[in-house]
């Protein structure tokens, strides 16, 4: 399954570098091209920077925790 990155990323006009928490990164031009691309993972934005010209977003692995249908998580009783 691939995933795509927040729709919103996409309104940041400025080169973009997409940091994961192994510390490799990956650049874009912008925002709109950061959203088309495809992950093998899902990411959440964990924090936002600008560094120059450059907006720098670390990223961490979004892990959906098991919940019932009434929101709460799972647990023995």
């Amino acid at each position: 399954m691939k995933y795509k990155m927040e729709p919103a990323l996409s309104r940041i006009t400025s080169p973009i570098t997409l940091i994961f928490p192994n510390g490799s990164e990956m650049q874009f031009v912008n925002g709109r091209e950061l959203v088309e691309a495809k992950f093998d993972k899902k990411w959440f934005v964990f924090e936002l920077s600008a560094k120059e010209s450059v907006v720098e977003i670390k990223v961490k692995e979004q892990i959906n925790p098991c919940i019932t249908w009434i929101g709460e998580e799972q647990s023995f009783f």
